[in-house]
């Protein structure tokens, strides 16, 4: 959890939050919880990493991130 001082305008935020998979590491589920709530959009990079891109519109004076993998 981030808390700023007054009301800010996010820019958008790169998470690398889950594991690479490879034959011997299977994700059965990935959820990610942003507050407020953002776009997510997913990319692979050249590493074999998934990354995810989050754009958010308004404005906050905090910034959740949750990420459950199983």
């Amino acid at each position: 959890m981030y808390r700023f001082g007054g009301q800010v305008s996010l820019n958008h935020h790169r998470f690398l939050l889950r594991p690479r998979e490879s034959r011997d590491l299977r994700l059965l589920s990935n959820v990610i919880h942003l507050t407020p709530l953002g776009e997510l959009t997913w990319v692979q990079d050249v590493f074999g990493n998934s990354v995810a891109t989050a754009n958010f519109t308004g404005s906050t004076d905090s910034l959740v991130v949750e990420s459950l993998t199983a």
